[in-house]
């Protein structure tokens, strides 16, 4: 099987009952492409037990999950196109290429920071490019191509954001790409010069920007704000509102997949594009959790055929929304935070043990107003530095609220720990965004 059957897309104002069925149908596609084009997959699942017969009635949890470490492990056998190979795929990265340069003049590249502990490499064909860029139709917005659009984020590799940016709204818009690591009262100055239509960048990035605004120092009119990359907290929410009276979309994406879940502007909840993927909200024991709870993120990526994700173990810890009425698409309510984004912490018994990045949120009782941003700093794990960025006098009710997640872990006698307000919580200066737990160097 050289070419796969046609993605079944779904038609507009589809209910749920059409969409999970189109879902279940794309995923026979899915199954039946990897076990003829992808060796690893084809041997993946012969050594789980299945056959090729059973790929048009298998479920879904029925198969095995994959994860990063695995993958980019076997990523020559796990791709289905021969001109993919890792290693050549590493050398054209180093070359630095422009952000919608193409590898092989037909694949769009990119990878993650690395911080988990291994890079990961993602690349998409042109017919999944495609199939975003359908999908990429942001509300509000209709100034032809001459309107100028700005992406304020890490720009200096081939991260998601910019090259996404680059590969779809370069080819409509007038678009440029800042540096969220340059200072901020140069990229406020270089943005009242380009006097963007469309303002797309981290959460954190572009909360920082709504805070020049709200002094006067940018002086822009967005008619859109996207925001992506990293969590966006209501106190984040309620400040580039504040800087700008127009609708704010929160966009879930990833170098996995480049639309996980959408917020329309107003809405809290993020819509779940149940039709581009398969998205799995699982607890410890690997059961779907139920509404409002949180879990970890295993997703399908239905469109994707050159490097296929199924089943793959997402690092983020999402909460699941609630299906009120009959919503075509299901929903999450909160990005929690990453696997590689543990507390170390010493316990009563001189053991170390991690507090999960789900309590390091509103979920563990930072949900405090006037709350803008928290960064847990790990001197030791004995010792924790948390800095915030918020309205003044918010030190005791953080350290209220850390001193009872210390209390539940059984470390609230071996840990001590300071919280002090700050202006800004600087970038990583690899992934340009804010960690939500940062090592320190050891001393």
């Amino acid at each position: 099987m050289s070419q796969p059957g046609p993605f079944e897309e779904t038609p507009p104002h589809a209910g749920r009952h059409e969409v999970l069925a189109i879902q279940q149908r794309n995923l026979r596609r899915l199954l039946t492409y990897v076990w003829h084009c992808s060796p690893f997959y084809r041997r993946f699942y012969a050594d789980h037990g299945l056959c090729e017969r059973d790929l048009g009635e298998v479920g879904i949890r029925d198969l095995p999950p994959t994860s990063k470490d695995v993958l980019m492990a076997h990523f020559d056998c796990v791709v289905t196109d021969e001109q993919l190979r890792l290693a050549d795929l590493q050398a054209w990265i180093e070359r630095d290429t422009p952000p919608a340069s193409l590898f092989a003049r037909k694949f769009i590249v990119l990878h993650t920071s690395g911080s988990s502990g291994r890079m990961g490499i993602f690349v998409y064909d042109r017919a999944a490019w495609r199939r975003i860029l359908a999908r990429m139709n942001l509300p509000h917005f209709d100034d032809g191509a001459d309107a100028r659009v700005v992406y304020y984020g890490a720009v200096h590799s081939r991260f998601a954001g910019a090259i996404m940016c680059a590969c779809v709204l370069g080819t409509r818009y007038a678009l440029s790409l800042l540096s969220v690591l340059e200072p901020h009262t140069r990229n406020a100055r270089q943005l009242n010069e380009m006097r963007p239509k469309m303002l797309i960048g981290y959460a954190s990035s572009i909360t920082t920007l709504a805070d020049l605004a709200l002094t006067g120092a940018l002086d822009i009119h967005p008619k859109i704000v996207v925001v992506s990359g990293d969590p966006f907290t209501a106190e984040m929410r309620r400040r580039v509102e504040s800087a700008w009276d127009v609708p704010v979309v929160n966009l879930y994406s990833a170098s996995e997949s480049l639309m996980i879940a959408i917020s329309p502007p107003g809405a809290a909840e993020m819509c779940v594009l149940d039709d581009l993927q398969i998205a799995e909200v699982l607890d410890e024991a690997g059961r779907e959790v139920a509404a409002h709870e949180t879990g970890r993120l295993t997703l399908t990526n239905l469109y994707n055929l050159s490097l296929p994700l199924i089943r793959y173990k997402m690092d983020d810890f999402v909460t699941k929304g609630a299906l009120a009425g009959s919503p075509p698409f299901g929903t999450i309510t909160d990005i929690c935070g990453r696997e590689h984004e543990m507390l170390p912490v010493r316990l009563a018994d001189g053991a170390v043990d991690d507090i999960n990045p789900i309590m390091l949120t509103g979920c563990g009782g930072f949900d405090i107003p006037g709350l803008e941003r928290l960064q847990f700093v790990s001197r030791a794990p004995e010792r924790v530095d948390i800095l915030y960025a918020g309205i003044d006098s918010l030190e005791a009710r953080i350290g209220e609220s850390f001193r009872a997640l210390l209390a539940a872990k059984g470390a609230a006698q071996t840990v001590t720990f300071t919280v002090s307000r700050v202006d800004a919580l600087a970038p990583d200066s690899g992934t340009g965004k804010v960690p939500l737990v940062r090592m320190a160097p050891r001393v």
